[in-house]
């Protein structure tokens, strides 16, 4: 199933609703089709406020209430596409993607999990040096949970920044409870695979990890991660460890790669992120970026106005343009001398 989640315009202003991705590109509404559904195939009287209390209108209330809602999802799929997607009553149930102003799958995840399992990406920017830890564990970082766009938003200039950049990642989506989870059924933990820039502020990043504490204000501003712009189910992807990428920039190939490069594979970092610590529905695991495929390893620095396009087999494209410069210092205030009295 390929999910999107959009905001659709009504006389009572803009509203958020989640629906599938049809073969023809048309977005078909969960939350009209189950109403449809409940109407017309079990005849439930109060059908209207049974299907808006199990079906939400997000995708992270969607994929954390588990089967409840997507077995009422396949229930009220099957229903409309053998019934001849009909148009009945004032409801509709079919978009064309023009229509609906899409927002990112999962905006506010659970929490952001973002690796570097591509070592050829880790050597670039190490200067070719890697040390042997990083064979053995994959780097990994927590990043913000409130600053998601999608394809066709702009992402926000980080103030300050003399070099902003692109990484070609994807994210997995949890949707399944799993602790000390072992590689063989890691993907069973898995709802489902979104393409996911991050952008970078990669010389506050730089300056930033002489902290020692990983990245803050590099890669943690407003609008910094795109995801989308469907979130899509594995039994829709032959192999997640065969996926070809590549990420352009106004129309020029700055990289390309495929998924069997990853050092570390998906299923690996799944496992490695539920040692010791438990995974909850609703997070997002992040790749890292594939080698070459940033613009620091190719020697690009974004700028304003530039549109960054990345297209992987099965999951889409993801098209954001890069907003304009914004001057600014992100330590506003120095610490005071303490001398000794």
């Amino acid at each position: 199933m390929k999910y999107v989640a959009y905001r659709l315009s009504t006389p009572l202003g803009e509203m958020p609703r989640i629906g599938y991705v049809r073969e023809d590109g048309q977005i078909v509404d969960l939350r009209a089709v189950y109403r449809l559904y409940l109407r017309e195939k079990e005849q439930v009287f109060d059908w209207e406020t049974l299907a808006d209390s199990v079906m939400p209108d997000d995708l992270l209330s969607y994929i954390r209430r588990g089967s409840v809602c997507q077995e009422a999802m396949e229930k009220a799929k099957a229903y409309f596409e053998e019934s001849g997607s009909p148009e009945r009553g004032e409801e509709q149930y079919l978009f064309p993607r023009e229509a609906v102003r899409l927002t990112a799958p999962v905006p506010f995840p659970v929490s952001l999990r973002d690796n570097s399992a591509y070592l050829q990406h880790i050597q670039s920017s190490l200067g070719g040096n890697l040390p042997e830890v990083y064979r053995r564990r994959p780097p990994c970082y927590r990043g913000s949970t409130t600053n998601s766009i999608t394809s066709g938003d702009e992402v926000t200039w980080c103030a300050g920044s003399q070099f902003m950049d692109y990484e070609t990642e994807i994210a997995m989506v949890v949707g399944a409870y799993g602790y000390e989870i072992k590689r063989e059924n890691a993907l069973d933990h898995i709802f489902g695979l979104m393409i996911f820039n991050d952008f970078s502020a990669r010389d506050i990043q730089v300056d930033e990890k002489q902290l020692s504490l990983g990245p803050n204000k590099g890669k943690s501003f407003h609008n910094c991660n795109a995801f989308g712009p469907m979130l899509v189910t594995l039994d829709e992807i032959p192999d997640v460890q065969n996926i070809n990428m590549r990420v352009s920039v106004n129309g020029t190939v700055m990289g390309q790669g495929n998924t069997r490069n990853m050092s570390f594979t998906m299923a690996q970092l799944v496992e490695y992120a539920s040692r010791s610590d438990a995974l909850y529905p609703g997070e997002v695991i992040g790749t890292g970026t594939h080698g070459k495929c940033a613009g620091h390893e190719v020697g690009y620095h974004l700028k304003p106005g530039d549109i960054v396009e990345i297209e992987m087999d099965y999951l889409g494209k993801l098209v954001n343009r890069v907003g304009p410069y914004i001057d600014g210092e992100h330590v506003p205030v120095s610490l005071p001398d303490h001398k000794a009295s």
